[in-house]
């Protein structure tokens, strides 16, 4: 929505129209860097972990830099939390944070970045855990898990194995999750599974027999992300926002659904809302789940959170499955649900009726389980608040499928008004997302759409 457009919009306010004018303007200086590859490694804390899909830091932060002159000391709310893009920024700019995902793996990214950055700490534990690794012969594996060796190579499991008793032997709970971390992208690069794709594939036979260094890859990773933990140390300390190695504002992270989140009476705490949903069920856009699975298996999850249950590792699907759009068995009415409030899924259905009966479920069932998640989303903001949707459209089987359009009807049916949006092309190939045939999908634009409750 331009200036022009939010004028002439019934009813819209000066204020919304002053926050149109700005993210008008916002665009027009800042859109032609958001449009360039996506560089997270070179961005301290984003580059601990590859995890898929990731926001662009500086576009997130450029706007949450925007909308937080809108309140005095306001709170974001990230309700899809991932890896933590909009965590880290709003720790750049001193802000209050709440962020829920269902996944394990992102509350553990999320909760090294939140700190303590206890890094003298961590690196006399990393001395010690590197020791102990370099100097232990015991060949007992410490994790097995149906199929196992499909997956990993028996001489790396034994590196691994070497390693995960090392972290365990740790008694600083912040140290071991440090470690944790890097396990977990070790476990991602040594495994079987292709790192050029984040569902579950085999590498190919020649890349089977590599030769693998484990305890040197874990090494490496280590003291890489000393060196950014400690970059980012000196970067909120020079800006007055840590104490005693700790940050001074309030973090919160909570593992969990978020179509779960108790409406707490009263519980208005937030202002500002920035986030990035999947753009569709896990299977068929981004496997979350399935990325996750193999470095799950690893790590004790309880050093994660309380309430990380074994079931999520339970099976390759299994995250997934319980994520939006992860059961497919639609209750009577369903489509019509969505479809009444949004005439633009009117739309895409009609057009997937020749398609099979899957596609038009698929989109149904994620439709239905974000529609699901609007009410506990909504209950976190106080009046006046602001939320600002990073989204995309993807395709299925052939046919748009308009997340954006349906995001703005969906919130218009709870009277929460469209104010502006925000463009970003997308380099070409940096966000594919694979189908059950293997062909992929590339996404070649994101938009921000920014709304006021």
């Amino acid at each position: 929505m331009t200036l022009a457009e939010a004028r002439e919009a019934p009813g819209l306010s000066p204020e919304n129209q002053e926050l149109a004018a700005a993210l008008d303007l916002l665009q027009f200086e800042r859109g032609p860097q958001w449009a360039q590859p996506n560089d997270a490694e070179s961005h301290r804390l984003h580059g601990l972990f590859q995890y898929p899909a990731m926001m662009v830091p500086q576009m997130q932060h450029d706007i949450l830099d925007l909308l937080r002159q809108e309140f005095d000391a306001p709170r974001v709310w990230d309700p899809f939390v991932g890896s933590g893009t909009t965590l880290a920024e709003a720790m750049n700019l001193g802000l209050d944070f709440t962020g829920r995902d269902i996944n394990p793996l992102a509350i553990l990214i999320c909760r090294v970045k939140a700190g303590p950055y206890h890094v003298d700490a961590f690196s006399d534990s990393a001395s010690r855990v590197l020791t102990a690794v370099a100097t232990e012969r015991g060949r007992a594996l410490e994790v097995v898990f149906p199929n196992w060796r499909k997956w990993f190579r028996y001489d790396v499991a034994v590196a691994l194995s070497r390693i995960r008793r090392a972290i365990r032997a740790e008694t600083n709970p912040a140290c071991r999750r440090f470690h944790w971390l890097a396990l977990a992208e070790t476990v991602r690069l040594s495994s079987n599974s292709r790192v050029s794709t984040v569902k579950l594939h085999i590498r190919p036979e020649e890349q089977l027999r590599r030769a693998i260094d484990v305890t040197g890859l874990y090494e490496s990773i280590l003291l890489r992300n000393l060196a950014r933990v400690t970059e980012q140390r000196d970067s909120l300390v020079a800006e007055g926002y840590l104490k005693y190695g700790h940050y001074t504002g309030e973090i919160v992270l909570e593992l969990g659904d978020t179509r779960d989140l108790e409406t707490v009476p009263g519980d208005h705490s937030c202002q500002i809302t920035l986030t990035s949903p999947p753009y569709g069920d896990n299977a068929s856009t981004v496997t979350y789940g399935q990325q996750a699975f193999l470095p799950l298996q690893w790590i004790d999850l309880a050093d994660i959170h309380p309430d990380a249950h074994p079931a999520v590792v339970s099976s390759t699907h299994a995250l997934d499955t319980m994520s939006l759009g992860g059961s497919k068995r639609l209750a009577e009415g369903a489509i019509s649900d969505v479809t009444t409030a949004s005439p633009a899924l009117a739309a895409t259905f009609k057009r997937l009726r020749k398609e099979p009966a899957d596609r038009a479920k698929r989109v149904a069932a994620f439709f239905r389980d974000l529609d699901q998640a609007l009410p506990p989303i909504l209950h976190r903001l106080s009046e006046g608040s602001i939320m600002a949707w990073t989204v995309g459209n993807r395709r299925v089987g052939g046919k748009p499928v308009p997340l954006d359009a349906a995001l703005i009807e969906l919130l218009a049916a709870r009277e929460v008004r469209l104010v502006g949006r925000l463009e970003r092309e997308i380099p070409q190939g940096f966000k594919r997302m694979p189908n059950k045939n293997g062909h992929v999908d590339t996404i070649g634009s994101e938009t921000v759409l920014v709304f006021r409750t």
